[in-house]
Order: structure tokens, then C-alpha cells, then sequence
């Protein structure tokens, strides 16, 4: 028979070997050996032997930290490590307190941020004030050559039809210079809904709003008054011709080599109460100058009054008046609501 089986009884005699190996326990003999009275068997005593030694040893393996027992009592921590410790416990108790405490909203932008944005801003706006300043002007310019042009239809065509341009004053002189206008709308060289002043003024006319030509010729003074603040704003045009007995119509085959230069109608002229012109270039356009249409149809802005070489100011005569050309190549435009002097 073996000495150990393999039964519950060989974990008791396990158990046995590891108290002897710790010295818990005595070394008799395990329960798990059958008890008699002769001694045991060499070999089985050394084979136990051997046992608790090979347990032992494991077990001293696994306490074994690395030292001697005389230099176990020598071994201490690293210098600073307790100091160490309680610094990082002190700073991860900070950090919590931090983490715990309220958002505080901060802005974004600083003060002097903001103000060399606005800095920017400013520059740029005042940058493109020019811009559009000359944007508006443009616009407002080609607006009133627009209108010129459909006024300049209406006196070629009838010109055209009649070698002559049309005047209302050889019929009347004592209406206004701007009633030729009515008598184009009426001959029907003319559209109603034609503009009569700049687009930069604020009082804009169109030549329907005119009292009819039949009206104009059954003059009273209280038409010619409405009709006259009416013109107030309306375009320059020409007057027509100094004659014998008054005025007399622009012939067309008189100035027809000359059309390129011969004005017809432009921007009004600076002028008082009692519509006599002043020094200084049209108002329309705030100053810089006047939109002029020629007989040839081009218009041109002109910055100052002197329409070419030949002539010294848009607005007056030869002989420096404000009233009718004193030859067919006199350059003149007067004010619509101008009443010529009678001759």
C-alpha cells in the first residue's frame, strides 16, 4: 500500500506540511498515516523531509523582498517623499477647488481690440464716401444726357420739318423763352412725358405739367406767373435771333456746318429772383459743371462757361446779356423762365 492516496486526506496532510514549513505546527506525524505503535519507515521520513523543505523554500520565495534580514532594518523611503506626497495631495485639492468654483464669463474682445477695429472700419467707410460720391455723380449725369437727348429730338425733327428751330416768342414775346416748349408738345415733335429738369433737382418737371399752347396763347399775367415758377427749375435753351422787329427764328441751313459746336439746350445757370443770370456754373450738379446738348445731338460736360474758342460764356451773348444770340453763331442758352426785352 502507498503511503499517500489520493483522497481527502491528502489535503489534510497538504495543510499539515505547510504549518510544519511556517512552524506552526510540530513535526509529528500527519493524520492522513495510519497511527501504530513501530516507527516509520526511513524512506517515508526523508521523503517528508524533503517536502516541507521544498514548501518552505517557495514560501520564502514569495516573502523574500530583495534583503537580508540584517539590512531589512536599514531600508528606508526616498529623501522628499513625504514632503513630496503632501505637496501633490495640496495641489490636487487645489485643482478640485478650481474645478468647483463658478464659470466667470470673460469677453473676448478687449477694449483696444475693439478700437483698432473700429479704427478699420472708419478708414474704410471714409475710403468709399469718394466712391460713391463719384458713383452718384456718374448716374445723376448720365440721367440728365438722357434727358437733354429726348428735348434735342423734339427740336431736330422740327427743324427738320420746318428749317427752323421752333420759338415761341416770334409768335409772342411776351412769354417766357421755355414756352417753345409747349409749342413743341403741340406741332407734336415733342412727348408729354418728357423730363424738362435735371434728375438732381428737387422740383422735377415733366412737359406735360406746361399749360397747353393753345392755353399760352390767350395770354393773362396770372398763366404767365404759373407758367413762369414752373420753368423755375426747367433747362436752358436757346432763345433765338436777334432781328429787325424783335426775335426771329434760328434758321437750320444757316448753322448746319456748324451744329457740332451750336448748343441747344443744357443745365439752368446760377440766377436771382428775377431769373438774370450770376457768375458761377449750374447748381444741378453741384457746381462742377453743366450737361450740354449741340444741335448735332452729342452732349458734353463742360466745367466752366466757355463752350469752345469761339465763345466766352454758355449763359450770355456777344454783347454779354442774358437775351437773344446776336447772330445765328452766337452761342447763348438763357433760362426758360426767361422773359426776353422787347426791341
Amino acid at each position: 500500500m502507498k503511503p499517500f492516496s489520493n483522497t481527502p486526506k491528502d489535503d489534510d496532510e497538504t495543510e499539515d506540511l505547510i504549518g510544519i514549513a511556517l512552524g506552526l505546527l510540530d513535526d509529528e506525524p500527519p493524520r492522513g498515516f495510519l497511527q501504530i505503535h513501530s516507527p516509520l519507515p526511513e524512506e517515508v521520513s526523508e521523503a517528508r523531509s524533503l517536502k516541507v523543505d521544498r514548501i518552505r523554500q517557495n514560501l520564502y520565495l514569495l516573502l523574500d523582498d530583495g534583503l537580508d534580514d540584517e539590512s531589512a532594518d536599514a531600508f528606508e523611503p526616498p529623501s522628499g517623499l513625504l514632503d513630496r506626497t503632501r505637496s501633490r495631495i495640496k495641489d490636487y485639492e487645489q485643482i478640485n477647488d478650481e474645478l468647483r468654483e463658478p464659470l466667470i464669463f470673460k469677453p473676448r474682445w478687449r477694449a483696444a481690440d475693439i478700437a483698432v477695429a473700429a479704427s478699420v472700419f472708419f478708414a474704410f467707410v471714409l475710403g468709399s464716401i469718394p466712391a460713391l460720391q463719384r458713383a452718384q455723380f456718374t448716374s445723376a449725369n448720365l440721367a440728365c444726357s438722357s434727358n437733354l437727348l429726348q428735348l434735342w429730338r423734339g427740336m431736330e425733327q422740327y427743324s427738320t420739318s420746318y428749317n427752323m428751330y421752333a420759338n415761341a416768342a416770334v409768335h409772342d414775346n411776351r412769354l417766357p423763352v421755355g414756352a417753345t416748349i409747349s409749342l413743341l408738345l403741340h406741332s407734336g415733335h415733342l412727348d408729354k412725358t418728357v423730363p424738362l429738369t435735371c434728375p438732381s433737382c428737387p422740383d422735377e418737371v415733366c412737359v406735360g405739367e406746361l399749360p397747353s399752347w393753345q392755353e399760352l396763347r390767350n395770354f393773362t399775367e396770372e398763366l404767365d406767373l404759373k407758367f413762369t415758377s414752373l420753368l423755375a427749375e426747367a433747362y436752358a435753351i436757346h432763345p433765338g435771333v436777334a432781328g429787325t422787329q424783335g426775335v426771329r427764328h434760328l434758321e437750320r441751313s444757316k448753322v448746319d456746318p456748324f451744329r457740332a459746336i451750336l448748343p441747344l439746350v443744357a443745365d439752368r445757370p446760377t440766377y436771382n429772383s428775377k431769373f438774370q443770370v450770376q457768375a458761377g456754373n449750374s447748381p444741378t450738379h453741384g457746381g462742377y459743371g453743366q450737361n450740354v446738348i449741340f444741335a448735332d445731338g452729342h452732349t458734353s460736360f463742360i466745367r466752366n462757361r466757355q463752350v469752345g474758342k469761339l465763345d466766352n460764356d454758355l449763359y450770355t451773348n456777344r454783347d454779354g446779356n442774358a437775351a437773344v444770340a446776336t447772330d445765328p453763331l452766337d452761342m447763348i442758352l438763357v433760362p426758360a423762365a426767361t422773359h426776353l426785352p422787347s426791341h
